[in-house]
């Protein structure tokens, strides 16, 4: 039996090396949809916050006004995805509290710019970025204080 050191021949090049430690690679099978092709069945609201996600990604002062203009653009146009875009914005804000106040300005910016969607529940109030944002806080608030309660 042939040690592996005894193997490795100096004077073959690394993938020969390679080939005959292993054998050879097997052939790549083509597709039949290419991987960009199935990318586009994202539904809207998954694609927004994929867009959205990736705005965030990208907080400096500097690009502020552009990236809430991106944001503002990036079709917010449900209570359910107004819902979900704010988390993130508060979860980024969370991890990220050298920029928290730039996302509370962003917050603020929404408020004005986007219009309020009508409430799921009959006779309830507008859903506005500001009311979603304040909910989430209480609810991080509320959650925090049973952690609290629950360690003691």
């Amino acid at each position: 039996m042939e040690s592996f050191d005894s193997a490795w021949e100096p004077l073959l090049g690394l993938d020969q090396w390679y080939c005959k430690m292993v054998g050879p690679a097997p052939a790549l099978i083509k597709a039949e949809v290419p991987w960009s092709a199935r990318r586009g069945t994202l539904s809207n609201k998954d694609r927004v916050l994929k867009t959205v996600k990736g705005i965030l990604n990208k907080p400096t002062p500097k690009k502020f006004d552009l990236l809430k203009r991106q944001l503002i653009d990036s079709g917010i146009t449900t209570a359910d995805i107004l819902k979900d875009v704010i988390s993130l914005i508060f979860d980024t804000a969370v991890l990220e509290p050298t920029f928290c106040p730039m996302y509370a300005q962003l917050c603020s910016d929404l408020n004005e710019k986007l219009p309020p969607f009508p409430s799921d529940e009959p006779g309830g109030k507008e859903i506005t970025c500001k009311r979603v944002l304040l909910n989430i806080c209480q609810e991080a608030y509320e959650g925090s204080n049973k952690l609290g309660e629950e360690v003691k």
